[in-house]
């Protein structure tokens, strides 16, 4: 039985470092194989949706001490309360509005998502409390129990869900599912993803990242995808977004601002009081495609365990330790990221004393879905950051 991959760690002798050192793994760029000391597989239900768009069905659920949800759906025909598709199961996404919008603004978006397999839960208003959350999600299981809100649901949705927003609803979003309780029904959201996000004041106060968002802890995979316009002016990257990037969250974030993308157009349109935005140079229906080509992707990586959306969804068409994409900016700090079902084991020849030269590491590594990396003769590498930083 193979024992797990070997890493040698090698640093020039000029400047000692102690042997306790922080392992960070550049994700998915390992290999190894499962193996009983590693922590347990996800029982992923589902595989990504590879067949033509989905048509999206549309229903109002009522929500009880709640506020209301619409509910866009994988359909065999566009329209409201439509037969629901019934040829697979379905992740669920719940969508956070920002302040002053509501469940019905964000179709355009939800159905970029619902055409690739999602269910899409858009609550009625901002929040950002886990309860609040719960109560909704629980409203969005009944369909799948059958209560008959929507002609053939019983059964078609996955326990796996996610969770995004827009402005504030994005900061929010990222609130929730760092806060989320022990919860009997539901487990944390495996994906998060944000569009435009404004900090409430929740995140970021007078420049800083205040110390509850330091507080927040994430479930595994621990990973978040934020996507923002260059021409956004109501929420600016570089004090809205850059700012949670810097600060070493326990959530590692992949940053991605939309060349020529502005604030409102995720939303589905413009009222009279949004011209304080910048003037989007592409087309509401470009912004959103560039958008759902990666949240898809985060989503099936996360909700359906498909570890080849990594290069999609974090921008590495080419090579997996290269950022690029001609549509974008890109910013990111995965450190926190837990991809992987690690066992890593402490350096055989650490002393607890200042050393200088080669570590030898050994370790087990394998993926969510209890799939050999190692199997698939993928290439691998390792990434180590020292106590002072240096990597």
């Amino acid at each position: 039985m193979h024992s797990g991959p070997r890493f040698n760690i090698t640093w020039a002798n000029q400047t000692p470092m102690r042997a306790s050192m922080a392992l960070g793994v550049l994700v998915l760029l390992l290999l190894g194989p499962a193996a009983q000391a590693l922590p347990p597989a996800k029982d992923f239900a589902t595989s990504p949706h590879t067949g033509a768009d989905y048509p999206m069905g549309t229903v109002e659920l009522d929500v009880r001490f709640g506020d209301n949800v619409q509910l866009h759906y994988p359909a065999i025909e566009d329209g409201v309360k439509t037969q629901m598709a019934g040829n697979a199961q379905f992740p669920v996404v719940l969508f956070i509005p920002t302040d002053g919008e509501g469940s019905g603004d964000y179709e355009l978006f939800s159905e970029t998502l619902v055409a690739r397999g999602y269910i899409v839960a858009v609550v009625d208003g901002l929040t950002s409390a886990p309860v609040d959350v719960a109560r909704s999600l629980e409203r969005v299981y009944e369909v799948n129990e059958g209560d008959d809100s929507v002609p053939g649901a019983i059964g078609s949705m996955d326990s796996r869900w996610a969770i995004g927003g827009h402005g504030e609803g994005a900061a929010a979003a990222l609130e929730v599912a760092g806060s989320w309780p022990e919860d009997p029904n539901f487990d944390p959201p495996s994906g998060i993803f944000g569009l435009g996000l404004s900090d409430d004041g929740g995140l970021i106060e007078d420049g800083d990242v205040t110390e509850d968002a330091l507080d927040l802890v994430f479930a595994e995979p621990s990973i978040g995808l934020l996507l923002t316009g260059s021409v956004d002016t109501v929420a600016p990257v570089e004090s809205n977004v850059l700012p949670l990037l810097d600060a070493g969250m326990d959530l590692g974030l992949h940053v991605m601002t939309v060349r020529g993308a502005n604030h409102h157009q995720w939303k589905d349109s413009t009222g009279l009081f949004d011209g304080n935005d910048g003037t989007a140079t592409m087309s509401q229906e470009e912004q959103h495609s560039i958008a759902a080509d990666h949240v898809v992707a985060l989503l099936d990586l996360t909700t359906r365990g498909d570890h080849d959306g990594f290069s999609v969804a974090f921008n590495r068409p080419l090579d997996p330790s290269v950022l690029s994409d001609p549509d974008a900016y890109l910013d990111e700090d995965l450190r926190a990221a837990e991809m992987l079902r690690l066992n890593v084991t402490s350096p055989t020849n650490a002393s607890g004393t200042a050393v200088s030269g080669t570590l030898l590491f050994e370790g087990q590594i394998g993926l969510w879905d209890g799939s050999d990396w190692f199997a698939e003769g993928r290439a691998a590498d390792v990434m180590c950051w020292f106590e002072d930083g240096s990597s």
